[in-house]
């Protein structure tokens, strides 16, 4: 998927995301990349999941699906003691 196929890609997300080290995730584009480059050469199920939710979202720009790919992130960022 390309950016020119998510549309809604910088949107925001219901909340931000409150990371360990105090940064905030406040898009769905910050969500992506942060993932992207913390679990570089890293995949499985769990991520592979999470970053297409996001880019789901990216692309309806529903708001129902923005927020599950929100919470979807927070517990994998949980899991990793990230959040």
């Amino acid at each position: 998927m390309s950016e020119t196929d998510l549309p809604y890609w910088n949107a925001d997300l219901d909340k931000p995301i409150l990371l360990r080290d105090g940064k905030e995730l406040r898009t769905l584009h910050e969500a992506v990349v942060f993932l992207e480059e913390r679990f570089i050469g890293q995949r499985g199920v769990q991520l592979t999941g999470v970053l297409l939710a996001l880019k789901f979202a990216a692309r309806t720009g529903a708001v129902a699906e923005i927020l599950d790919a929100r919470r979807v992130v927070e517990i994998l960022l949980r899991g990793n003691d990230l959040a």
